[in-house]
């Protein structure tokens, strides 16, 4: 089975660098245009299923998917990004000035430790490792998943046994696409951030 996981097109936040985390946010003019140019130019006739988290950023590309395939489109809040909690809606700047004596511990184990009133990385990996062996138990050949950088990130590592410190290791740029490939007891990733 492959699973092709595609992160969502800009967004006004992304783009303003401003920390979305799982907040909803619908994208902008830039973002809509970026998914059809990707609906357009990609060949997307061997796709079985397409996935998607619960936020509006993903599935406005989602929807022009099934649209075009006609194929089903399964909407799966374990994709979500992840809750960054107080984070969401800061920049990285504002967050670093705000929590500068937090950031301290947080940066020695930002993979257990959560961002205030938000979740873990590991808890992100638990929550995607789950949805990963429930796909795996069904009959498709060729999975599209519209999702998000950090859940990508965090499936590169927890699939090749890459300890989840190293996922900023890794550039997903808005619409690019990771892939998977699973056989009976072993995943090669034969793409990352493949445009």
């Amino acid at each position: 089975m492959i699973i092709q996981f595609v992160r969502h097109m800009e967004t006004d936040m992304n783009r303003l660098g401003i920390i979305q985390g799982s907040s909803d946010g619908l994208l902008g003019e830039i973002g809509q245009a970026q998914s059809r140019l990707f609906v357009e130019e990609k060949d997307l006739s061997d796709i079985d299923v397409v996935y998607c988290s619960n936020l509006s950023r993903a599935k406005f590309l989602a929807g022009l998917i099934k649209d075009k395939i006609h194929k089903e489109l399964i909407i799966d809040e374990r994709l979500n990004e992840i809750h960054v909690g107080q984070w969401e809606g800061k920049t990285w700047k504002e967050v670093t000035v705000e929590y500068k004596d937090f950031l301290e511990g947080w940066f020695k184990d930002n993979t257990n430790i959560p961002a205030p009133d938000g979740e873990s990385y590991a808890e992100l990996a638990i929550r995607l490792h789950a949805f990963i062996e429930d796909i795996k138990k069904l009959d498709y050949k060729k999975v599209m998943v519209i999702a998000h950088g950090a859940v990508i990130k965090t499936l590169i590592c927890s699939m090749l046994d890459i300890d989840l410190k190293n996922r900023s290791k890794f550039v997903i740029d808005n619409g690019s696409i990771t892939e998977f490939i699973f056989s009976k007891n072993k995943v090669v990733v034969s793409k990352i951030n493949s445009k």
